[in-house]
Order: C-alpha cells, then sequence, then structure tokens
C-alpha cells in the first residue's frame, strides 16, 4: 500500500529508470517525449531537500539535506528514510548526468545539486554511525 503524499520511494527509481534509459540507448526522438518529466523530477527533489537545509526539530543532525520524513510501503511512521535518499540521490545524479547529455539549461544546477545531496548523504550516514 502506498499512503498517497506521503510516498517517496518511488520518484528516485522512476527518475534513474528514465535518465538511464536515454544513456544507454542515446535515443534523443524518445527523450523529447519524458525530458520535461526528468526535469520536473529533478527539481522536486530539488525543492524538497531545502526544506531539510537548516535545523530541524528534534534533530541529531544526520538528516540534514535528506529528503523530508515521508512513510514506506505499508509503514505510516514518518521517517528520514536512509534507502529512500539514497535512491533519490541516484536518481538526481543520474538526471544531472541525463540533462547535461542533452545540453539542458538546468543541467548545471541539477549537477550541483546531486553533488550536495551525496556530500549531505555522506555526512548524514556517518553522523548516525557516531550515534
Amino acid at each position: 500500500m502506498e499512503s498517497g503524499d506521503s510516498y517517496d520511494q518511488h520518484h528516485g527509481w522512476a527518475l534513474w529508470y528514465l535518465a538511464r534509459h536515454y544513456l544507454q540507448t542515446g535515443d534523443r526522438a524518445w527523450f523529447a517525449t519524458v525530458a520535461e518529466a526528468v526535469v520536473k523530477g529533478a527539481g522536486w527533489i530539488v525543492r524538497q531537500r531545502r526544506g531539510t537545509a537548516g535545523a530541524l526539530p528534534h534533530s541529531r543532525g544526520w538528516e540534514r539535506g535528506f529528503l523530508p520524513a515521508g512513510a514506506l510501503e505499508d509503514v505510516d511512521d514518518y521517517f528520514y528514510w536512509l534507502s529512500t535518499n539514497c535512491l533519490t540521490w541516484r536518481g538526481l545524479d543520474t538526471a544531472a548526468r541525463c540533462a547535461r547529455a542533452v545540453r539542458h539549461p538546468a543541467a548545471p544546477e541539477f549537477r550541483r545539486e546531486a553533488g550536495a545531496y551525496r556530500r549531505a548523504l555522506v555526512r548524514g550516514f556517518e553522523t548516525a554511525r557516531r550515534h
């Protein structure tokens, strides 16, 4: 059961799959049919991460720069799921590579954001490990 607006694990998978398909096939005609969705998906990730960029209530610091807390499958608890964030980074990173390959104007922003997301994940995992 996916919990509507609170479920966010599919986003990274779908974005990665679309971008990866183009990078593997080089099919520009096909990519033209999904390019807007890839750009919108990458932009959604960028906007969502802004909500966790600063201090968070009850935070131990590891989730800064992640997606906001959300539900996962039939689990109704809201957490900053590490697996979801890794998959979402993977989607954004691949979309950034794809955007650069087709010379999309948002490519530099997506590349910067993917790098920042990766750094947040590494920092978050290390902070969580210490706790």
